[in-house]
């Protein structure tokens, strides 16, 4: 009977403890504003939750090369993680990856022109936050606010996702990113991810 009793409960392989989604994207959360160089850019703040990362470079002359800018950072889990970015004048790219920390975003291959009008960046955050997962079983509670949460793809505030609001949660599993966003509520979450 003990033997039954234990095998009747998984293990807690990690927990996400409270988190606060935002409630709009924040487009210079992570690089206020800075004037675009070769070189590394100071971080102003780190994501509240693992986050895609924006990239807006303001071109003073129509003539400069945007270049990439190279963001070293970690993961949701906490893993290393780097992703090379490339910049479009005058228009917001996003990262691939969700970051939950920036370590450093260095810009390489920026050239300006003749002009003498200065380019600018800044760099921030979605409203969307994604969770790896990686194929775990997990216990996902919604704790305050309303989310709408996608195991597939990112989330979006209709049909298409999965909406809990308030002391719902719900047991899934998720193959590579659970994307999750608020309906501007400032929700907050927790999950349990359970050992296989």
């Amino acid at each position: 009977m003990t033997m039954l009793v234990k095998d009747a409960f998984a293990k807690i392989k990690r927990i996400v403890g409270l988190t606060t989604l935002l409630t709009v994207a924040d487009d210079n959360l992570i690089v206020t504003s800075a004037d675009m160089k070769v070189g590394t850019l100071t971080i102003a703040a780190q994501p509240g939750t693992p986050s895609l990362l924006s990239f807006k470079m303001t071109n003073g002359g129509n003539a400069d090369t945007p270049g990439i800018a190279t963001v070293v950072g970690t993961n949701g889990k906490g893993k290393a993680q780097t992703e090379a970015v490339t910049l479009v004048a005058n228009s917001t790219v996003w990262s691939t990856k969700y970051f939950k920390t920036v370590t450093a975003i260095t810009l390489s291959g920026w050239v300006v022109s003749a002009d003498t009008t200065k380019d600018t960046i800044i760099v921030g955050v979605a409203a969307e936050s994604g969770q790896l997962i990686s194929g775990d079983p997990i216990t996902f509670m919604c704790v305050s606010g309303n989310i709408w949460v996608n195991p597939l793809t990112t989330a979006v505030a209709d049909a298409t996702a999965l909406k809990l609001t308030a002391g719902q949660a719900i047991d899934l599993v998720v193959m590579d990113v659970l994307s999750l966003i608020s309906d501007a509520s400032g929700a907050t979450y927790q999950i349990v991810e359970w050992d296989q």
